[in-house]
């Protein structure tokens, strides 16, 4: 149980709750504008007022609980509970709080510091912030929410600010269009009542088709950059450096080529927080040495794919054969963490330590899985670690 810390609950206006709203609202207007023309003001005014109330994050001192049943809010205004299966992800990022000034305000001016905060993004589309008193205690945090970004693969997601200004002043045009379009189909005595709802319903489609969104998942092989229309994985190997400018996260490629993924650079919960995983993901994974030692032992060669795998079930029974080069569990476990090694040899290298430690492997092969941002590459793992890997995969895996 953490002490009593500053709390922000936000809410998404996009997501079905807030949208089954705005909707409930616009009936319950055309219903009004039906009565009486002077109504149709609201059609207009009432989804302003709903997304106003919505979208303001509500804010209080509470007790946070964070545990193995997850997250727990105790306050004065704010008092809720989330499981850990409905949280969607988690990460360390800032707060700004109100403090003494201690420049040239004047007595009582107050100025705004960043404080470390935990963010936690729940499924129902909600976003909770609560202050911590260090690093040290958020890392505890996400460990018992289940998000320790040593353990899983991390998603950050938000929204782009850039992007978004481009979405609002085109959405307006594209709904008066859809309006034109939309309403000589509406009987005449409706027309009128009809005319505000049809062109807000058709701005908030438009808006939440055309929302630009943040959503990355940094993980120990790279990150994925998720968009409607697809995603983009970008491995570390190919990496030279990552950087954090003007809410804009720059990925500098070793061939010289330049990925930028925009963030919102008002919001300090997220784009420094990603950045700031990316750079450790991107040295971790810099940081292997085993797998180019094992080479010879784990890759296959010129044998046939069972030859391979029967050779990996005995690797670390024959240890006395490989003494020069000190095989054992833990340089296995190097090799498999080792996010820039090749695919293949981390497989092999997983094979061999659930034949010889059938009991304790896989568990920790599930965790490189879990931080593995590729599906298929993650598949490959859980396979592994489950010895569910048919030849034909493997024969497959050998020649990329």
């Amino acid at each position: 149980m953490l002490p009593r810390a500053a709390v922000w609950v936000e809410r998404d206006i996009y997501s079905p709750l807030g949208m089954g709203l705005l909707l409930v609202c616009q009936a319950a207007t055309c219903a009004m504008v039906a009565l009486h023309p002077a109504f149709a003001a609201l059609g207009m005014l009432t989804p302003l007022l709903v997304y106003g109330w919505w979208v303001t994050p509500r804010s209080d001192w509470a007790r946070v609980t964070v545990d193995a049943e997850g997250l727990r809010v105790e306050g004065e205004r704010l008092g809720f509970a989330a499981s850990r299966a409905e949280v969607a992800g988690a990460w360390m990022g800032e707060v700004q709080t109100l403090a003494p000034s201690r420049g040239a305000g004047g007595p009582g001016a107050t100025s705004r510091l960043p404080e470390p905060a935990v963010v936690v993004e729940l499924k129902g589309a909600q976003r909770v912030r609560f202050a911590v008193a260090s690093e040290g205690e958020g890392a505890r945090a996400l460990l018992a929410l289940g998000c320790d970004p040593g353990q899983r693969r991390v998603r950050f997601r938000g929204r782009r600010v850039f992007h978004s200004l481009i979405v609002w002043l085109v959405a307006p045009v594209l709904a008066v269009l859809g309006a034109m379009a939309v309403l000589p189909w509406v009987p005449a005595a409706l027309r009128n009542a009809a005319s505000p709802a049809v062109m807000v319903a058709l701005f908030l489609g438009f808006r939440w088709a055309l929302r630009p969104s943040l959503d990355v998942e940094v993980g120990a092989d790279g990150l994925r950059v998720k968009t409607r229309f697809g995603s983009r994985r970008v491995a570390w190997s190919t990496l030279e450096r990552v950087y954090y400018r003007d809410g804009v996260l720059h990925l500098v490629g070793r061939d010289g080529r330049h990925v930028k993924v925009w963030c919102n650079p008002d919001d300090s919960s997220v784009g420094p927080a990603l950045a700031r995983r990316a750079a450790e993901a991107l040295e971790r994974a810099r940081a292997g040495g085993d797998a180019e030692r094992l080479a010879g032992l784990l890759d296959r060669g010129e044998q046939t794919v069972s030859a391979w795998r029967a050779r990996l079930a005995t690797v670390l029974h024959r240890a006395g054969g490989y003494r020069a080069e000190a095989l054992d569990a833990r340089s296995l476990h190097a090799v498999v963490d080792d996010a820039a090694a090749p695919l293949a040899r981390r497989i092999a290298a997983s094979l061999a330590l659930v034949s010889a430690a059938p009991d304790d492997a896989p568990a920790r092969i599930r965790i490189v899985a879990e931080r593995t941002v590729d599906p298929d590459e993650r598949q490959l793992f859980e396979a592994a670690a489950g010895d569910r890997l048919d030849d034909a995969a493997l024969e497959e895996l050998s020649r990329k």
